[in-house]
């Protein structure tokens, strides 16, 4: 058994393909969050009182709004998050209504969804003016300077940035036209996929520009907003799309990401079978991809073999089967994940998705402490696949 590691040392070993003392874990990213009816639920089950946790978004306006300290402490996770504020001014308030872009949303339960897209119907022309949401006043510069400062000088874990915005260039250019439009627009008239994609780039380096300049000293990963070119039953648009009208431009955000923070890696968000994505990924810049997804076609032993020296898996951990059916089958599916993605390092292990009420919190926190008993290396303890 390896001499035991601090938390950070821990995450930094795994980003350098080393075999650390045992695997990190992660919980409440961008994209792997616990959304609030879920959050509430493990709080009480952990009889923890209101008092301590935090409102990132104030404004209420996505399905996670809390994040809580003391719940990654009890479950031994290996990293702690600092927010830029952002996604909580550009989001409608209380889930309804427009956001900075002109989205309208809608909100079910504790689900968001868009219902109108401001540039549906628009012309090339109106495209052309229109404008993304002002920077200024975006990013809470003191609040995440203050968090991220007291976060390494405090704590012994790694720290992520979490994304400043919910959506990449895909995603929020579909958001602002609505999907079907703009996968027309890729043949129709691929000048308007052109000068949103542009915009959105120009962007996402402004705010990055703002959000780092506060906190990028500090943190060893940094997440980009999700952008989700594939779905369970394989990609959403072209691969070829993905490198003619996306790769360039993802790496020029990351060339700025990594002019301010150099330091930090970078972290990948996109759902579903991204087999065919991954090498777009790593060639823009990428080194960390959450999640991998267990969808049929997607063969995590393949992508460890090809990818497994040059990019670290995030994630995996599937929360839609597993974790809703035993606590037998949440510990095989940790040791099996563990098992595939774990040899050699560069493996984080966290939920594949935001975690839903229908998982029940005691299983969640099952997991993590199963991971933390078995994901001790060498790995030859783990045994044979279940």
């Amino acid at each position: 058994m390896k001499a035991s590691l601090s938390h950070r040392e821990r995450v930094l070993a795994a980003l350098c393909h080393e075999e650390p003392d045992s695997v990190p874990l992660a919980l409440w990213g961008s994209a792997y969050g616990l959304i609030d009816g879920m959050y509430t639920r493990m709080r009480k089950s952990l009889r923890l009182d209101v008092e301590g946790a935090i409102r990132m978004r104030p404004r209420m306006g996505h399905t996670v709004n809390y994040m809580d300290d003391r719940i990654l402490e009890i479950l031994d996770i290996d990293v702690r998050y600092v927010w830029s504020g952002a996604t909580d001014v550009n989001s409608p308030y209380r889930g309804q209504g427009p956001d900075l872009f002109g989205v309208e949303y809608e909100k079910t339960g504790y689900q968001v969804h868009p219902v109108r897209f401001p540039l549906a119907k628009a012309s090339e022309g109106e495209i052309a003016d229109y404008r993304m949401p002002r920077l200024e006043g975006l990013v809470d510069r003191e609040m995440a300077r203050r968090r991220a400062r007291q976060l390494r000088e405090t704590t012994d874990c790694a720290v992520i940035a979490r994304a400043p915005n919910s959506f990449g260039i895909f995603d929020q250019s579909c958001y602002l036209t609505g999907m079907e439009r703009l996968c027309m627009e890729f043949y129709d008239n691929p000048r308007i996929v052109e000068m949103l994609a542009d915009k959105l780039t120009d962007f996402f380096i402004g705010l990055y520009s703002i959000y780092l300049e506060a906190v990028g000293p500090y943190v060893d990963i940094i997440e980009l907003p999700g952008d989700d070119y594939a779905g369970t039953a394989g990609p959403i648009i072209d691969p070829r799309l993905f490198h003619q009208f996306y790769l360039s431009r993802w790496r020029r955000v990351i060339n700025r990401i990594k002019e301010m923070s150099p330091q930090a890696h970078i972290s990948f968000h996109c759902d579903g079978d991204v087999t065919p994505f991954l090498a777009g990924f790593l060639e823009a810049g990428a080194q960390i991809h959450h999640p991998l997804e267990d969808v049929p076609g997607l063969d995590m032993a393949r992508v460890k073999r090809e990818y497994g020296s040059r990019l670290t898996i995030l994630g995996a951990l599937d929360i839609k089967g597993p974790l809703q059916r035993s606590d037998e089958a949440t510990c095989a599916e940790v040791e099996n994940r563990i098992r595939a993605l774990g040899p050699g390092g560069g493996f984080i292990l966290a939920p594949a998705n935001h975690v839903q009420t229908d998982i029940p919190p005691e299983r969640l926190a099952l997991a993590f402490r199963h991971a933390r008993e078995v994901g001790r290396y060498p790995l030859e303890n783990l045994g044979t696949a279940r």
